[in-house]
């Protein structure tokens, strides 16, 4: 089932970075920034969920989005403190299923959700 319909405005959660598929960009590239609104022109079924095509109007570009990619556009934007990749050291002590982090441990962000 959709979450989202044709016209719809929706809020990118995420960065969207160039895979391969976007001919002429730079692999690795930002193409549309977390926090762009834009709106749904088509979606479709996929082997793993929904797939939405969004059109950001500012840059002008239609980008396909999963489902878990995307908020209402009506929703605040609140950026996230953390990015991917970014260097971190906890300040407390971390639990986690592989054993517990002691504090002042060094870590990169892994994905942020």
């Amino acid at each position: 089932m959709s979450r989202f319909h044709q016209g719809c405005e929706v809020r990118l959660l995420y960065d969207v970075v160039n895979d391969g598929t976007v001919y002429g960009v730079e692999r690795g590239k930002i193409i549309q920034e977390a926090g762009s609104v834009g709106y749904i022109k088509q979606f479709g079924d996929l082997i793993n969920g929904m797939v939405y095509d969004v059109h950001f109007l500012k840059s002008d570009q239609i980008i396909g989005c999963r489902d878990w990619e995307l908020a209402d556009g009506d929703v605040e934007w609140q950026p996230p403190v953390f990015s991917k990749k970014e260097s971190v050291v906890s300040s407390k002590k971390l639990a986690s299923t592989m054993g517990d982090i002691p504090a002042d441990t060094k870590g990169k962000i892994v994905g942020v959700r």
